[in-house]
Parts: C-alpha cells; structure tokens; sequence
C-alpha cells in the first residue's frame, strides 16, 4: 500500500523541518568563555563542504541533525578545558534535496545558524537558484540573477566569503550584504582569521545567466593578499575556507602525500603560499576526502552530503599567540 505525501506550503515545510532540527541541535551554540590559567589552549577547527541540502540522516549520511550532536558534544569538551570551536563550511550549502531546494536554501541557512557556524564561502552551486521566485534564471535586466544567493547571506548569522570573486565592473571582489573577502574572529583569547575563495572553474559550474558580470581570480594570489591583512591586524591562527578540491585515497598519515594527486587544484594552491602564511585548508567541491599536510598547511576536505567531515586541532600558547602544535583528525 502506498500513502500520498500531505501538500503544504514551502514556508510551512520550511518552520516544520527547522523546528524539527532546533530540538536535535538544543544547546549547539553554547560556548564558554575562556577563563585565565593555563600555558596552551585548544581550538577545534570543525569543517564541512557540498553538504548540498543534507539536514536530516538517510543511509551513510549523517544529516546535520546527527552532525549537530558531535558539535555539542565537541563543544562541551572544549568548555571544559577552556578551548573553543570554530565551524566553517567550504560551500555547496543548499541545492541539492527537495527541503531545501523549496526554501531556496534558506531551511540550511536556519540550521547553519542554529550550529552556530563561523563562517562558509561560496561555491558553484550557491548561485544555481538564480532570482528569489521560482525562475531559475533572470527574466529580464531588472531581476537580479543573484538574488537568492544574496537572500541568504543577509539571513546568515555567519559572512559569506568569497576573497577571489570578482564584480568585472570594479575588478574587486563581490560587494553584497555579508558577503566579504575574509573576517576575523576571537575565540578562547585566540584572534583566528578566515579566507574564503572558490575553485578557478566554479562559474563554469552552474548557471551561465546567473554568473553575467562575474569572474574568478587566482586562488593562490587572493589567498596571501588576504592572509597578509589578517596577520597585520593580529591574526594568530589563518583559515582558508576553499571551494577547490583534491583527491587522497589513504588516511593513515598525515604527512603520506604518496595517495594524493598531487596535481589536484587544491594541493597545488597549497604548494603556491609561502611557508608560515597560512596553518588550514578546508576544501570541497570534489566530493573526495584529503586530511594531511601539504607545505606544512593542514589540508581536510570531506566526502559530500554530510557522509564526513573534517577536524583540526590546534594547541595554541596562550601567551605568545604561537601554535605549538596540530592534529589532523
């Protein structure tokens, strides 16, 4: 026997799938403030990328839902010793399942704000719902392509970064309500800054008519430029958040590039920064898994649709704002 799905309106399958996540993710954002003692402390850098829609768990794929209880357990454990948690996401947010391809992505947005995400860049597929509506495409001069994508970064307690995408008629980055090249946070006492750039192929990658005007700068060249601004204004820590990926087929060192395809896009922007600049790299878009050191930067890049996601600590002098030391998960 088979049933027929009730019909409702998106905005009510919107509040009901978020309501839903708010009572498995209670607690998320809780987070400690950091208390004086101590030599070192710890940071969790927790990141995901082309999470495409996934809030709650099918088969081999953990949802948010599931994902939120790691982060409040995570959470908890840095509380105890005075450390903190960073969520950052490497784009493809929200195209991807019918919940959220109703909202236009706004139900992931909701969630990303319940998480208590840090911050996430923009991928290919962040532009693929075109204008707020049901076209997909502009239909005419007076309709923004962009204007979902820009609906959702206002709604975002998070920035959306994108460091190398470039409006053709200024040649500087993207200037949209909370979207920006980088931002710099403090978490445990620790100023952390954030890049975020998308892959040199991402306007390729979606829908032609809603990418008009747009183009996308060498990864490697955005990244230091930013890196530098951040180390001048304090930052200890440097995060790049990348929609750009690799592939690594062995993960039981860290430090073995011998399974990596070292002509992957994403490794070869690591070999391109000068040593020291930057200590992360969250990367995406290849839906393949990497978790190691590339020219002393912590690569991690996740399989899609919440089937991993990736964790970097780091042990930070709390007095000399110096990391003594990292461990990729």
């Amino acid at each position: 026997m088979t049933y027929p799905l009730p019909t409702c309106s998106r905005q009510g399958l919107r509040y009901a799938l978020v309501s839903a996540f708010l009572l498995l993710a209670n607690g998320c954002t809780h987070q400690s403030p950091p208390s004086p003692g101590g030599e070192s402390v710890v940071i969790s850098i927790v990141g995901t990328n082309d999470v495409h829609g996934q809030l709650v768990a099918q088969p081999r794929r953990g949802g948010l839902a599931v994902f939120s209880g790691y982060v409040n357990a995570l959470r908890a454990e840095r509380s105890e010793d005075n450390g903190g948690v960073l969520l950052i996401d490497a784009g493809d947010m929200w195209q991807g399942t019918l919940e959220s391809n109703l909202s236009e992505g706004a139900v992931m947005v909701e969630a990303y704000n319940a998480l208590g995400y840090t911050a996430a860049t923009i991928g290919n597929h962040e532009f693929d719902f075109g204008p707020v509506g049901e076209r997909s495409t502009p239909d005419g001069a007076n309709t923004d392509a962009r204007g979902a994508l820009k609906a959702r970064a206002t709604e975002a307690n998070f920035p959306l970064l994108a460091a190398n995408l470039i409006d053709i008629n200024t040649n500087q980055p993207v200037n949209w309500p909370n979207v920006k090249p980088s931002t710099l946070v403090e978490v445990a006492g620790i100023k952390v800054g954030v890049i975020g750039v998308m892959t040199y192929g991402a306007l390729g990658a979606t829908i032609a008519a809603n990418v008009r005007g747009l183009r996308v700068a060498p990864l490697a060249d955005s990244i230091a430029a930013e890196a530098h601004k951040l180390r001048a204004r304090g930052a200890a820590v440097v995060i790049v958040t990348a929609h750009a990926g690799g592939s690594c087929t062995n993960f039981d060192d860290p430090n073995d590039l011998s399974s990596c395809d070292l002509d992957d896009e994403i490794i070869q922007v690591a070999l391109a920064l000068p040593n020291g600049l930057v200590d992360q790299i969250i990367a995406g878009h290849h839906h393949r898994g990497i978790a190691h050191f590339v020219n002393d930067i912590a690569v991690t890049a996740s399989f899609s649709s919440t089937r991993s996601f990736g964790r970097v600590d780091f042990n930070i002098n709390k007095a000399s704002k110096t990391i003594e030391n990292r461990k990729i998960f």
